[in-house]
Order: C-alpha cells, then sequence, then structure tokens
C-alpha cells in the first residue's frame, strides 16, 4: 500500500487522564497500526497526538474558578439549580480560554496537513470537547487527587487509514472495516480501557456534586441525580445527553476515562456499553436516529 490507500481521517479523544494513562494509551497505540488493525498511515503525515487543556495538581487558577458568587435566590431547590449553572459556566470559561490556547500552540507549532485537519475538527466540536474537558476538571479537582497528579483534559489521536468506519455495520461483520478493530474484544478502545483502569482513580460517572452545596440547605437529591441541565448549564452539546449514562457526552459506565470517537465523516460517537465488546452509540441531529455499533 502507498500514501494515496490511506484516504481517511479518524479521531479518538480519551478525557480525563493523568500521564500514566496518557502514555499507556499512547503504548497500545503503538500496537495497532498492522492493516489488520487500524491500518494507519505512520509517520507525521499520518498520527497526529497532542493533549488539550491540561492543569497542575494544586492548580490555584483552577481553584479560584471551581465556584462563582452564591446566586440571589430564596427557593432551596432553585438556588441550588441555579448555584451548579454558575459555577458550571466559570469553571468552563477557563477550559474555553485554555482551549484555544492550546489551538494556538498546536497551530503554531504543526505545519502538517493532517496537523491542519486535526485543528479544523477540533474547532467545529469545540463546545461538545470543552463541556467533557471542564466535567473531567471538576470531578478532579474536587477529588483527593487534586494535590497529588497532574490532570489532562483530553488525549487526542488523529489518524489517516486506509479503512472506513460503516454506520450501518451494526455487528460489525465487515472484516476490512474500522468498525472491529475498534469495537471487538481485543480491539483498540477495549484494550485502552482495561490497561488504564488501574492508573485511573477518580470515578467520573455517577457523581453528582450534592457534597459541595450542602450549604445551601435542605433539596431534593432527585431533582439533581439524572437531571443533566441541571449540571452543565445551557450547554450547547446537550443533544448527545444520552439516558444511557453518557450525561455529559464523553464520560460511560464501564470506563475509567471518558471517550468519543469521530469517523472519517466528522459523526460523533460515545460509548453506549463496556462488555465482551464495545458498543459506540451515535445519535444522527438531523434525523434524531440513534445508530449502535458493535461486535
Amino acid at each position: 500500500m502507498n500514501s494515496d490507500d490511506y484516504n481517511f481521517n479518524h479521531c479518538y479523544v480519551f478525557f480525563g487522564l493523568n500521564e500514566k494513562a496518557y502514555q499507556t494509551i499512547e503504548s497500545e497505540f503503538n500496537n495497532f497500526f498492522g492493516q489488520d488493525q487500524l491500518s494507519l498511515l505512520g509517520g507525521m503525515d499520518g498520527i497526529f497526538i497532542t493533549d488539550l487543556c491540561g492543569a497542575s495538581a494544586g492548580s490555584n487558577g483552577v481553584k479560584e474558578h471551581l465556584h462563582a458568587d452564591e446566586v440571589d435566590e430564596e427557593d432551596p431547590d432553585e438556588k441550588l439549580a441555579q448555584q451548579c449553572v454558575a459555577d458550571a459556566a466559570k469553571l468552563r470559561g477557563l477550559v474555553d480560554s485554555n482551549f484555544d490556547a492550546y489551538l494556538e500552540h498546536i497551530e503554531e507549532s504543526s505545519d502538517s496537513q493532517i496537523g491542519t485537519d486535526c485543528l479544523n475538527l477540533l474547532r467545529v466540536e469545540k463546545n461538545f470537547i470543552v463541556e467533557n474537558v471542564r466535567y473531567g476538571l471538576s470531578r478532579w479537582a474536587n477529588s483527593d487527587l487534586f494535590q497529588k497528579e497532574d490532570f489532562i483534559g483530553a488525549m487526542v489521536i488523529f489518524v489517516k487509514s486506509s479503512k472506513e468506519f460503516e454506520r450501518s455495520d451494526f455487528n460489525s461483520n465487515n472484516q476490512n472495516g474500522m468498525n472491529l478493530p475498534v469495537t471487538s474484544r481485543e480491539g483498540f478502545v477495549r484494550t485502552c480501557i482495561y490497561a488504564t483502569e488501574d492508573k485511573l482513580s477518580i470515578v467520573y460517572k455517577g457523581e453528582s456534586p450534592i457534597e459541595d452545596y450542602e450549604h445551601l440547605g435542605e433539596f431534593s437529591s432527585d431533582y439533581i441525580q439524572g437531571e443533566s441541565y441541571v449540571l452543565d448549564g445551557d450547554n450547547p452539546a446537550n443533544k448527545y445527553s444520552y439516558n444511557n449514562g453518557t450525561i455529559y457526552g464523553a464520560y460511560s459506565d464501564g470506563a475509567p476515562f471518558g471517550f468519543s470517537y469521530f469517523d472519517q465523516n466528522g459523526a460523533l460517537w460515545t460509548i453506549n456499553d463496556v462488555s465482551k465488546a464495545i458498543t459506540l452509540l451515535h445519535e444522527a441531529v438531523d434525523d434524531e436516529t440513534e445508530y449502535f455499533v458493535s461486535h
């Protein structure tokens, strides 16, 4: 095969990592180059890897952006909701500016076509990526690891491959497509999950920030549990808020990190289930149809 055979761009994004997990994923990725796997074009023309929106342990900047001024509201439940939205908005502002700074640095330091293609995708998906980094940053900053380890908001692996991902191949029967190496038991995503589960200790999924707002008085826990709009405010990525657990789009049950995948058409896939294989979910915005791909 020659370079002209690698016509398809694919992007894998891992949210909420530390340095050990980042290095582990990078190492595992190096085992999936072959034509019977991800079938990648090697070298600087075919692979672009970067980190986004990192923060140092005990970051004063993060501390200063965790909580907004107390909202003026008498009703306890409504005050809780408004405070959550205000806090999320303040932290999102920090992540938003960091995201732009990272992209500016990438643009200045990379002159490759694949780097340009990656930047174009990241700019289009900014709202989704920033919101997921914001959520992961909040969970890290409120954990006992905040003072102990650095935080990597997202790890982006952008590649050129000879393989195409097929939305209609829901059982990944095409042995020569991208579905199989992404979703199967021995595939790239599941391998990364099990390789990093002992390196990441933050529980991203299933927690509510109730403990952060005890000073607000009595309120119904049901009001905040499961209500994504209470937690992420007017997030433009709410169209990716499913009832299957991926409240913030990328964080799912069964994965120690957040994960999203963008296929050659730029369509966003998130993890719907982790079992013997990975099940990916895509919700088509135009027709509101959910598509599932597994093996």
